[in-house]
C-alpha cells in the first residue's frame, strides 16, 4: 500500500476524531475538516508518511496536537492557498448553539485531556499504550484520565436534564376555505 492509500484508509477516522473533538458528536463540522486537512497536508509536506514508526499514531498525534493549539491561539487551522497549513484568524465555522445530544454535551464538558484519552481508547479502539503514545503520556496517567473522563461523562448523563423553558412559539396556522 502506498503512502498515499495509507492516508486515504485513515481519513475516515481522523474525521471522526476531529468531529468528536471539536463537537462532541459525528456532526460535520468545517473546523474538524479543516484540522484533519492541515494534519494531512502537514504529514504530506513534511514527509513523514514514509517515516519509521505507525503513521495511525503519527497522524493522531498531530491532530491532537493542532486541536490543542486552535484555542490556545484563537485561531483555527486551515491550509493556505500554498498547500502548507497555516493559521489563519477566523475562517474556520465553529460550532454554534447547544450541542445535538446529552452525550456530546457530556462530552464537551471533560477537560480537554480527559475527553482526549477518552475518544482515543472507546471511539478510536488504540490500545492504553499506542493513545499515551499519541497523548505523549505515561501510560498511568492516560489510565487515570480515562478514569476521571469516564466518573465525570458517567454523573453527567445520570443528572437530570435541566428543564427547558417553554418557547413562545408562533402556532401553526390553518388555511380555512
Amino acid at each position: 500500500m502506498t503512502s498515499r492509500d495509507e492516508l486515504n484508509g485513515l481519513t475516515p477516522r481522523l474525521r471522526r476524531y476531529a468531529r468528536a473533538l471539536v463537537t462532541g458528536s459525528p456532526m460535520p463540522c468545517d473546523a474538524a475538516d479543516d484540522l484533519v486537512h492541515a494534519t494531512l497536508m502537514r504529514a504530506l509536506n513534511a514527509r513523514t508518511v514514509a517515516g519509521s514508526g505507525d503513521l495511525a499514531i503519527r497522524l493522531y498525534a498531530t491532530i491532537t496536537q493542532l486541536h490543542r493549539e486552535m484555542p490556545a491561539i484563537g485561531q483555527s487551522v486551515v491550509a493556505s492557498g500554498s498547500g502548507r497549513p497555516t493559521l489563519v484568524a477566523g475562517t474556520a465555522a465553529l460550532p454554534t448553539g447547544a450541542p445535538h445530544s446529552r452525550l456530546a454535551a457530556g462530552l464537551l464538558g471533560l477537560p480537554l485531556e480527559d475527553r482526549e484519552a477518552l475518544l482515543l481508547v472507546t471511539l478510536e479502539g488504540f490500545e492504553h499504550g499506542d493513545a499515551a503514545r499519541i497523548l505523549r503520556v505515561s501510560r498511568s496517567v492516560l489510565i487515570a484520565r480515562l478514569t476521571q473522563a469516564r466518573a465525570t461523562l458517567e454523573r453527567f448523563l445520570e443528572s437530570k436534564p435541566t428543564p427547558r423553558r417553554p418557547s413562545r412559539a408562533v402556532p401553526h396556522l390553518r388555511l380555512v376555505t
